[in-house]
């Protein structure tokens, strides 16, 4: 069965800890398999367009629609991936749930560099706060200069390429739950 509650959201953004909580339920199901039996990506780009449908739900457990069960896919990429996570989702799941679990902005981009990105700026010496110094006016010209700010997020452009860890874009929140 298709998963009918998804956890949206940005890497090192609490959503490990929303995706526990929820599974203290006695009627939700983890997926059997994935990342930590959390993250089973059945719509992510690399994984949905080499499976039909009935390859990417049998990454979720079977059970009959009156059984009262749910199942949660936790794959915190879906957010900022790209638009398509979301359509796709729309179409396997229409009755699919969204929680989102968003953790301050601020200590999410740096819990994110020191977690997985310091080794990459070691090597240069960018400390985080550089990093983001950097950044941030770049992200005002890119958004200052589009109509709309949604296709800016998720698009191809200077912004994207220079925030190539997302440091940044993983924590403009606003974007990704407005979009889903």
């Amino acid at each position: 069965c298709e998963p009918r509650i998804f956890i949206p959201a940005a890497q090192k953004g609490a959503s490990s800890y929303m995706f526990s909580l929820l599974m203290t339920h006695p009627q939700t199901l983890p997926p059997l398999r994935g990342a930590q039996y959390k993250e089973p990506g059945a719509y992510a780009n690399a994984v949905y367009y080499r499976q039909p449908f009935s390859k990417r739900v049998s990454r979720f457990p079977f059970f009959w629609p009156n059984e009262g069960l749910v199942s949660l896919d936790g794959t915190v990429s879906y957010a900022t991936e790209s638009r398509l996570p979301a359509f796709r989702i729309a179409l396997d799941s229409p009755a699919a749930k969204f929680v989102f679990a968003l953790r301050e902005p601020v200590d999410r981009s740096f819990s994110d560099y020191r977690f997985c990105y310091r080794p990459f700026f070691q090597d240069t010496d960018l400390s985080w706060d550089d990093a983001i110094l950097q950044l941030i006016p770049l992200y005002d010209t890119c958004f200052n200069n589009k109509t709309s700010s949604i296709e800016t997020f998720y698009e191809a452009n200077p912004c994207r390429r220079a925030d190539r860890y997302g440091l940044v874009r993983k924590s403009l929140y606003y974007f990704q739950v407005a979009f889903f």
